[in-house]
């Protein structure tokens, strides 16, 4: 018995439990409904852990399919998101450059 225990929850934990959150269904509100908001709702979509089930225009709607069961979480931003996030640049995120013309630096 003193072995059976702690056998059943390596199995348990090991193999039929999983803790993963995955497949949460999400709502987005686009008040904006800029290049950014959409990248951002394309780049959602694109996880493995949402599925991105609408994209709608208002508070009220996502509410609806809240109650209604249709979504798990709504997320959204305010009108001029993306003009507010694009005067304060994120420090955290990462940055892409991207060379134009010029030589490589590695051939000088």
């Amino acid at each position: 018995m003193a072995f059976a225990l702690p056998l059943l929850l390596i199995l348990l934990f090991g193999y039929a439990l999983s803790l993963d959150v995955d497949n949460v269904k999400v709502v987005i509100v686009d008040h904006d409904r800029t290049d950014l908001s959409r990248d951002f709702a394309s780049r959602l979509d694109a996880s493995a852990y949402f599925d991105l089930v609408s994209v709608l225009p208002d508070d009220g709607a996502a509410a609806a399919w809240l109650d209604a069961g249709k979504a798990t979480i709504a997320l959204g931003g305010g009108p001029r998101t993306s003009a507010r996030t694009a005067r304060r640049p994120c420090r955290s995120c990462s940055t892409r450059a991207t060379r134009t013309s010029g030589p490589s630096p590695a051939a000088t």
